[in-house]
């Protein structure tokens, strides 16, 4: 009777061990894409041109990249909304997907 206590109590600690590692893997590679988008977007705010890629090697090859630029309106006028879209995959499938927006002037930093 005891074994098999046991071995219920490894089955559901095992199956506990492996959810907290995925949500872990998760939220660490949310974070690596915030982290990836904020950065992109800072690299704009400091002159580098729009829709530019960072140097090879600076973030990891699952996270691209994407921009999207849409003129500022009413007091934004004069500047331009960058939202940079940080997307971590897995072979075919999104793991997460993460967002970093601000405004910059029109011309450039």
């Amino acid at each position: 009777m005891s074994l098999i206590l046991f071995g219920m109590i490894v089955a559901f600690s095992s199956s506990a061990l492996l959810r907290y590692r995925e949500l872990r893997d998760h939220t660490a590679w949310r974070r690596a894409a915030a982290w990836a988008a904020a950065a992109q977007l800072q690299r704009y705010q400091a002159g580098a041109e729009l829709d530019s890629q960072p140097p090879p090697g600076l973030i990891s090859d699952r996270i691209s990249l994407e921009t999207s630029i849409e003129p500022g309106e009413h007091e934004w006028a004069g500047l331009v909304r960058v939202t940079v879209t940080a997307t971590v995959s897995r072979g075919d499938r999104v793991i997460a997907r993460e967002r970093a927006t601000g405004y910059i002037r029109a011309g450039g930093s």
